[in-house]
């Protein structure tokens, strides 16, 4: 039986400022109950960044640092730990001034995209850069190539849609960031079908930018997006967020067809976020939102039970910087995975925590 998140009827918290009780917002159709546990920050040692690492989900959970001008990526190994080891994403262009964010294509295995990530960062002319390449990051099967001639203000925000997806857009890449209008704007690339039913990125076939239809709403920091596993073609496809000057957060989502209005997030003020996860499965799916507070904390929040929900630190308080980034994963057959990722203001190394969707 389907059950309500609402992203955010919430109450405030420790660093997180009220607002007090308004309107429920927009409802996000889950068939799950209440998130697991979150455990310890894993730490990923190795390097320090200018911002929070991005994630991808591919045979192992993969990050994306930005030093300040280079991309890197480093991966856990099989046994969920960080392994230390950045390598360097090759670029023979110019530097990048944002942190990157990161996709893996998510297409049969045995098909030619499988094991492939769509990797996104902007340089300094404020263009969208994209490669695509194995999860070392070594095998290049495209260089850094502008997507389109959108200029924008914040970092990108790219996911991938699945080829498995019970409501369109199916098999496409969403690149969505801030432009210079302080507006969110979007972009897709829809995989088309080869011999041996291989699926195919064709980078001419990115639509232009268009900005959300409802436009007397503006932002100041990169929006977030998540892939929510629709179970039918009744359940919206994708929710993205973003946050204003004020601090609230806002949502839309997309049905399909669609982008509905923006929906505040009620009762929190937040320095940085969101960022959005989705953990998933065959029958289930469930959305997480996260925030910075202005205690530099991380809080988490999900409605899972049709209630009321507080915006919760995840364990033990760490004082971070910059904005979390997140990614949901099916991770079992019977339970989907939220995780989240945050930079440390001691030593601007990233750390990176999970709950299952139980």
């Amino acid at each position: 039986m389907n059950r309500l998140i609402r992203m955010a009827s919430v109450a405030a918290l420790v660093g997180i400022t009220s607002l007090g009780c308004g309107e429920v917002p927009d409802e996000i159709t889950s068939t799950q109950s209440a998130l697991g546990s979150f455990g310890t920050w894993k730490t990923m040692t190795g390097k320090s960044f200018l911002d929070t690492p991005a994630l991808a989900n591919g045979s192992t959970l993969t990050a994306y640092g930005w030093d300040g001008s280079q991309i890197w990526v480093s991966n856990q190994n099989a046994s969920g730990q960080w392994t230390g080891n950045w390598t360097q994403l090759s670029n023979p262009g110019g530097a990048f001034n944002t942190r990157a964010s990161a996709a893996a294509f998510d297409v049969p295995p045995g098909t030619s995209l499988f094991g492939r990530f769509a990797i996104v960062a902007r340089r300094s002319d404020t263009k969208y850069y994209l490669t695509i390449r194995d999860q070392t990051g070594t095998i290049v099967d495209q260089q850094w190539t502008a997507v389109g001639t959108g200029l924008f203000k914040s970092a990108p925000s790219l996911i991938m849609i699945p080829t498995t997806s019970r409501n369109a857009p199916v098999g496409t890449l969403v690149l969505a960031g801030q432009g210079t209008d302080d507006r969110v704007w979007i972009a897709t690339n829809t995989l088309t079908r080869g011999p041996g039913g291989n699926y195919i990125y064709n980078h001419a076939n990115w639509t232009g930018f268009n900005f959300h239809p409802e436009v007397t709403r503006f932002f100041d920091n990169p929006p977030a997006m998540t892939f929510a596993c629709p179970v039918n073609t009744a359940q919206p496809t994708m929710y993205i967020g973003s946050k204003d000057a004020v601090g609230r957060f806002f949502t839309t989502k997309f049905n399909g067809s669609s982008w509905s209005n923006w929906t505040e997030v009620h009762n929190g003020l937040f320095a940085a976020g969101p960022a959005l996860a989705t953990g998933c499965g065959d029958s289930f799916n469930e959305t997480v939102i996260y925030g910075r507070g202005t205690d530099s904390n991380i809080y988490w929040s999900t409605e899972p039970q049709g209630g009321p929900q507080v915006f919760t630190p995840i364990s033990a308080p760490n004082i971070f910087v910059g904005a979390p980034m997140a990614v949901g994963q099916r991770k079992f057959t019977t339970h989907g995975a939220s995780n989240v990722a945050a930079l440390r203001n001691t030593d601007s190394i990233g750390l990176s925590n999970q709950a299952l969707s139980p």
